[in-house]
């Protein structure tokens, strides 16, 4: 399961790199300012899972979490190459890492 969290999450920032770079025409540096809302979130998120890992049944911690971060890639898929970043882009960073940091812990 940790293996396929993880493979979702680098497939989908190695995507969204092409995406904000190839498509969007935008330059490395507002690329990579592009994946702060990513990082926070996962940094985020660590003390969180430590904190209702012992309440929360491990069923849920990992369907829940699976399923969050499985609609990130998808909303990346619908989303218009003309669009804002604040519309599309920046709810599928911020769903991205919520699997693998929770199945990490």
């Amino acid at each position: 399961m940790v293996f396929i969290a993880w493979a979702v999450v680098n497939t989908f920032e190695y995507n969204f790199s092409l995406y904000v770079q190839q498509v969007q025409l935008l330059p490395a540096i507002q690329a990579s300012i592009r994946f702060l809302p990513n990082i926070l979130v996962g940094v985020a998120l660590i003390p969180l899972w430590g904190a209702i890992m012992h309440k929360v049944p491990a069923y849920y911690l990992v369907l829940v979490p699976s399923v969050v971060t499985a609609v990130s890639p998808l909303l990346m898929a619908v989303i218009k190459p003309t669009s804002s970043y604040w519309l599309g882009s920046f709810w599928a960073l911020l769903l991205s890492p919520i699997a693998a940091d929770g199945e990490l812990v």
